[in-house]
């Protein structure tokens, strides 16, 4: 170990969605130190400087811990848990789920919105934090902006089944993108886009695999494989798998590397049990330490690493009690004021297939028929008329049955070389289990359903009847609203 891991102390902070936790681990000791609670689920984790870390949540509001002053603080954003922090030029990212928010840590201010997306899942910024790359999980695209003037540079579509996560090599301009895949067993794997051509091709992977984290070293390229349990590691020269290793435990869900000490850690979910860390040392390619989270089913989902000199840790062990009764104490002198917000209880995504499509063509159109387009709406549930009831023998266990809708119209020429539209909408009974903790009652519920639609084949038109099949991607939120306090600063 050399005189810098001497001096140094590493935390490793790790969000845990099932019991709404953080739990502080001493990356030197591999020991949990402390566990915080909080009153959310916490998401993504951004290091400010090496000293605050911000907390992505489901709700109205970011936290943040901060190690200089041992404060708790709430900055109130709107978010989906996905931010990102800039810490030369001091700017959070925030996803707002259809935007994305530029907020200036310093002005504590909105400075800029980007807008125009399905869903934003994943931030990322280049080395040098001049290009910010967003990437739109419903509509499958990867755009990227200039940081300075916030313009859009260029974009690309169709980059995978479900995108969950990004990393970029500098050297060679690429980016790797890693997707969950869908009902196709192979359509997990991993594209990878050219930024100089804007051109992109895919890396395959084994069948029934599912990328949701990735991270680069030199050559090899390491993809969180959820579904197979593993790590996979991959050759960037030659685009290619060349070996894996497996978790100790199921659902590995992010991967984070610590190039000062050659370690990679990874997040194991496990939400069926006890959640854990795996240490992989990356010369040796080989788990050399394993960390069991202190709760069961705590779900743990996002790590950040913070290095702090020797001196100062000393005063770790009452910090988060310091933290407890400055928050009280400061909360109490702040003049607060209720408000009514939109808290997101519950999400759930889904992708199905609707087979079989019948579409007659009227009798009064002249054969023969030539398709031109199939467009579809959004779904909606038709008169908002849906029934949540409490799954038996199962805390905060909800079954939420509903009809889902999806309009869509047929443009095609008849025999008269007349372009005509018919319009019509498909229905199909759905009923889903949900999580929705601390529910005291179901009124003024609100269930927001976001859909993106598309044909699996080509429609195929017998005499006068069009027939397809159709994959469909469901996001759906439980939304309540719920009266809060905030600081009268916020609104100033």
């Amino acid at each position: 170990m050399n005189t810098k891991d001497s001096n140094e102390k590493l935390l490793y902070y790790i969000s845990n969605l099932g019991n709404n936790t953080i739990t502080i681990i001493d990356g030197n000791k591999k020991q949990i130190i402390e566990t915080i609670p909080l009153t959310f689920k916490p998401f993504r984790l951004q290091l400010y400087k090496n000293h605050d870390v911000y907390i992505g949540s489901n709700l109205n509001y970011i936290e943040t811990i901060s190690r200089t002053n041992n404060t708790l603080k709430k900055v109130p954003l709107k978010n989906n848990g996905t931010i990102l922090i800039d810490s030369i030029t001091s700017n959070l990212y925030v996803s707002n789920i259809s935007e994305v928010l530029v907020y200036d840590l310093k002005k504590e201010s909105i400075i800029h919105t980007l807008k125009g997306f399905g869903a934003v899942d994943v931030l990322k910024l280049n080395s040098d934090g001049s290009k910010l790359f967003i990437l739109d999980v419903l509509y499958k695209e990867l755009k990227v902006y200039d940081t300075n003037s916030l313009r859009l540079l260029w974009s690309i579509s169709n980059i995978g089944i479900k995108p969950s996560s990004l990393t970029i090599d500098e050297n060679s301009k690429k980016i790797y993108i890693g997707n969950k895949g869908g009902l196709n067993v192979n359509s997990g794997d991993i594209s990878v886009v050219n930024m100089e051509t804007k051109t992109m091709k895919s890396i395959p992977l084994s069948p029934y695999s599912s990328i949701t984290s990735l991270t680069l070293k030199n050559h090899t390229l390491y993809a969180c494989n959820k579904k197979l349990q593993r790590i996979d590691l991959i050759d960037i020269r030659e685009n290619k798998p060349i070996s894996y290793i497996k978790t100790t435990a199921s659902e590995p869900e992010s991967i984070l590397l610590n190039p000062m000490k050659d370690e990679l850690i990874v997040v194991n979910r496990n939400s069926k049990s006890y959640g854990s860390l795996d240490i992989i040392n990356t010369k040796l390619n080989k788990i050399t330490n394993s960390i069991l989270l202190d709760r069961d089913k705590s779900e743990p989902y996002d790590i950040c690493v913070v290095h702090i000199a020797e001196r100062n840790t000393k005063k770790d062990g009452n910090i988060y009690e310091n933290l407890k009764k400055k928050s009280i104490k400061k909360e109490s002198e702040i003049r607060q004021t209720p408000i009514i917000v939109k808290r997101i209880l519950s999400s759930y995504k889904e992708t199905f297939l609707m087979q079989k499509i019948v579409t007659d063509i009227p009798k009064q159109y002249t054969p023969p028929f030539k398709l031109e387009k199939v467009v579809f709406k959004k779904g909606f549930i038709p008169q908002n008329n849906y029934k949540i009831n409490v799954k038996k023998h199962a805390s905060n266990k909800y079954f939420l049955k509903f009809i889902l809708k999806i309009p869509y119209k047929i443009k095609f020429k008849d025999g008269k070389g007349i372009t005509r539209t018919l319009k019509n909408s498909i229905e199909k009974e759905k009923s889903i289990e949900l999580s929705i903790p601390d529910l005291q009652d179901k009124k003024n519920l609100e269930v927001f359903v976001d859909t993106h639609s598309q044909i699996t084949n080509d429609a195929i038109l017998i005499k006068d009847i069009y027939n397809f099949s159709l994959e469909v991607d469901l996001n759906l939120k439980i939304i309540k609203d719920m009266e809060v306090m905030i600081p009268l600063s916020a609104l100033q």
